[in-house]
C-alpha cells in the first residue's frame, strides 16, 4: 500500500463535494455505536483493530475475516435496509458513482463516514480481491490506516494527514495461499473520517486511475 498524491483539482473539488452528506450524519439521531457485524468469532473483549485480534483472526478459516466483522460507522451497507436512513443511503451511493465516473473506477467497495472512535477491524477483503484506490478524509491527523505486510509479517501504519489523502494497493484473492498471504488491514479514529474506495481486477485501469488522480506528477512503476 503506498500514498498517491491528489494533484488532480478537479477531483479535489469533487471529494469536497462529500461534506454535506458527512455533516448531515453528523446530526443524525442514530445510535452509531451498535453498527457491528453480529457473527462470530466475535473475540470478546478484544479490540477489533488491535493485534491481539489480528493474531487471532489469522488462527481461523481465512474465509471468516473477508469481510470485516465489527465496524463502527455508516456506509451504504448500514443504510441499505434502514426505512429512517434511506436518504443517506441514496446519496452515500449517489455520491460515490461520481467518483467512480471521474476517476474511471469499475467498483466503489466503500463509503463509509466514522465518528470520533469510529473503527473497521481487521480483515482481508481476499473475497473481493483486485487493484484498489482508497481516499480518506480526516478533520485532523488522529487517525490511522494499518496493514500487515505480507513479505514481513510486519505491521504498518499509514497516519491520517489533515483533509484528503489517498492511497493505493493490492487486495490478494482468497485463494491464493494461507493467511499470511493475505493484504489484512485497519482503521481507527480519534475525529471525524470518511473514506471512499474503488476496487478493479484490472491493473491497467488502475494504473490510469492513479495517473489521473496524480495529474500525471508519478512513477506508476514503483507500484
Amino acid at each position: 500500500m503506498k500514498t498517491v498524491p491528489l494533484n488532480n483539482q478537479r477531483l479535489m473539488d469533487l471529494l469536497c463535494k462529500s461534506d454535506s452528506i458527512s455533516n448531515d450524519i453528523k446530526k443524525l439521531d442514530f445510535d452509531i455505536t451498535t453498527l457491528s457485524h453480529n457473527v462470530t468469532p466475535a473475540f470478546d473483549g478484544k479490540s477489533p483493530y488491535g493485534d491481539e485480534y489480528l493474531n487471532l483472526a489469522m488462527e481461523v478459516d481465512k474465509r471468516e475475516f473477508g469481510f470485516p466483522r465489527h465496524s463502527r460507522g455508516i456506509s451504504q451497507i448500514h443504510t441499505e435496509n434502514d426505512s429512517t436512513l434511506v436518504d443517506i443511503h441514496t446519496r452515500l451511493a449517489s455520491y460515490a458513482r461520481r467518483v467512480a465516473v471521474n476517476i474511471g473506477a469499475e467498483r466503489n467497495a466503500l463509503f463509509m463516514v466514522y465518528p470520533p472512535g469510529g473503527y473497521i477491524g481487521w480483515h482481508h477483503n481476499g473475497n473481493a480481491p483486485g487493484y484498489n484506490v482508497l481516499f480518506t478524509y480526516n478533520e485532523t491527523d488522529q487517525g490511522w490506516f494499518k496493514y500487515r505486510d505480507a513479505t514481513s509479517g510486519k505491521v504498518i501504519t499509514i497516519q491520517d494527514t489533515v483533509g484528503w489523502s489517498c492511497k493505493a494497493g493490492y487486495y490478494t484473492p482468497l485463494n491464493d495461499g494461507d493467511s499470511d498471504s493475505l493484504f489484512w488491514h485497519a482503521a481507527h479514529n480519534d475525529t471525524w473520517r470518511r473514506t471512499i474506495a474503488f476496487v478493479t481486477p484490472d491493473k491497467g485501469m488502475w494504473s490510469a486511475m492513479i495517473d489521473q488522480i496524480a495529474d500525471g506528477d508519478i512513477d506508476i512503476s514503483s507500484f
